[in-house]
């Protein structure tokens, strides 16, 4: 049963929901990241949103099958969150390219957290991603400091070393696929990678 956790984890997050919501709205994601910012920049704000729910609802629908369905302890519940992002970050369909896996993550730690009743998790990790985008206007170093804080949160909702290593797995899962651009960025821009990154949506016509 653990292992089909994770296997129906990984099956939920390699829906491509970029790709089809793209193709819906008539739009085109080109060769870009198949993810929420990509689907705003590229189809539209509208779709972009539709994207991020998606997505989002993926990474609780794993945790939920796990916690409900398959009834499993509450490290596999985490673990098939886990691996919600790993199929969002490198799906079966596309030939295991994918998005970067944060709407996935806020899914999977938004079940969790409500279903073990540790709502305030959800809400610091969102707060704390908040906080710093409204300082800098730019989400990447928003969304790694609540990264960072996550094992942290982990931690003092369980007191169990198996939740806060699942926090470090998601928090790796992630980080393989932000560092290279990230890195590729602060070589380009220098400390202005940490400043202001406007999302603009594509305009019709």
């Amino acid at each position: 049963m653990p292992l089909l956790a994770l296997l129906l984890g990984y099956l939920w997050g390699s829906i491509p929901t970029a790709r089809i919501v793209a193709r819906l709205s008539g739009g085109d994601l080109g060769g870009g990241n198949v993810g929420t910012l990509n689907t705003i920049r590229r189809v539209g704000l509208g779709p972009g949103i539709a994207v991020a729910t998606l997505d989002i609802a993926k990474g609780a629908s794993a945790v939920l099958t796990a916690r409900y369905l398959l009834d499993l302890a509450p490290l596999w519940v985490l673990f098939a969150g886990v691996f919600a992002v790993i199929g969002h970050n490198w799906m079966v369909w596309l030939g295991f390219k994918g998005g970067k896996g944060m709407a996935a993550a806020t899914g999977a730690v938004a079940a969790a957290s409500i279903i073990y009743g540790h709502a305030w998790v959800l809400a610091g990790f969102i707060g704390v991603i908040l906080a710093v985008w409204r300082l800098g206007k730019n989400l990447v170093p928003g969304n790694a400091v609540g990264l960072i804080c996550l094992p942290g949160f982990a931690w003092l909702a369980s007191h169990c070393l198996g939740t806060v290593l699942a926090a470090i797995a998601l928090d790796a899962v992630i980080a393989v696929k932000y560092a290279p651009g990230a890195i590729a960025d602060f070589k380009r821009r220098g400390l202005g990678a940490l400043g202001r990154d406007e999302i603009r949506p594509k305009r019709k016509g």
